[in-house]
């Protein structure tokens, strides 16, 4: 029998992984990378347990944007949760609809995690 997975994004991290009647569910370096895409989904003081948590999301969605702002306040997020992880690749495609795709990838120890935000 194939697994089922519960993925945040593409293949991991996983909230759950069941495979041959056994559940699995996430720890370690990936349960940080889902709660990374977690903080960077929530706007600044959206979540009343902490307001620190989250990222300012109008210097995402300004209409004269700037990657470098962009990067910033996601590395400032990313550091709040764990002041050793580090964003090492960036890219931001924004197409005619001003859809934004952002590719990045977060360097833990030494294993690196690519994460994708739209």
């Amino acid at each position: 029998m194939t697994g089922t997975s519960f993925a945040v994004t593409g293949t991991a991290p996983h909230d759950l992984l069941i495979e041959d009647n056994e559940i699995t569910m996430v720890s370690g370096d990936a349960l940080f990378v889902q709660r990374l895409q977690a903080v960077w989904s929530t706007n600044k003081g959206e979540w009343s347990l902490d307001k620190q948590e989250g990222i300012d999301r109008y210097v995402i969605l300004t209409k004269n944007y700037d990657e470098d702002s962009i990067r910033e306040e996601l590395e400032a997020a990313l550091l709040l949760l764990n002041p050793d992880a580090r964003i090492e690749e960036f890219s931001l495609e924004v197409d005619k609809q001003r859809h934004a795709v952002i590719r990045l990838s977060v360097q833990i120890g030494s294993e690196l995690y690519p994460i994708t935000l739209e």
